[in-house]
């Protein structure tokens, strides 16, 4: 029997490759667990905290705007210079374990410093992390971006 490449089987989703290369969704978690995987990840995470509260020093004409019912569900504004300034979203894609979205403000500082007005939108963790557990990657992200870029 001749398929169209849709139509192959092969092509169609398999319960049996669910995990790609790994056996179960815990193997699957170690490989995104950057915490474990990375041997300064703290050190990084310190970088971005202290670059960010010096960017909050710099760009003092910020704006947190609300757009959802939790603490995440927050956008910051830094308005550029010229009422008619280009935006640009920092859309922080997620590394839902840990973190808010304060902590990236830090890229909000080189933009601006171009002429731009920027607009740093956080990734809200998994309810798996909110209450304490692993975070796992099957878990729900709640990145309600869509809602973000509505406003």
């Amino acid at each position: 029997m001749e398929y169209e490449y849709d139509d192959a089987p092969e092509n169609h989703f398999s319960i049996k490759n669910l995990y790609g290369e790994f056996d179960t969704q815990e193997q699957l978690d170690a490989e995104y667990n950057v915490e474990t995987a990375v041997a300064n990840f703290s050190q990084y995470i310190e970088g971005y905290l202290n670059r960010s509260e010096k960017a909050r020093k710099i760009l003092t004409d910020r704006v947190v705007v609300l757009y959802g019912h939790t603490t995440m569900e927050k956008l910051t504004v830094y308005p550029g210079k010229a009422i008619d300034s280009p935006v640009l979203l920092f859309i922080h894609g997620g590394y839902w374990r840990m973190g808010i979205g304060d902590d990236f403000d830090f890229t909000a500082v080189g933009p601006y410093e171009a002429g731009f007005t920027v607009v740093v939108v956080p990734c809200a963790k998994s309810q798996h992390s909110r209450n304490g557990a692993s975070g796992a990657i099957g878990g729900s992200v709640d990145c309600k971006k869509y809602f973000a870029l509505q406003w």
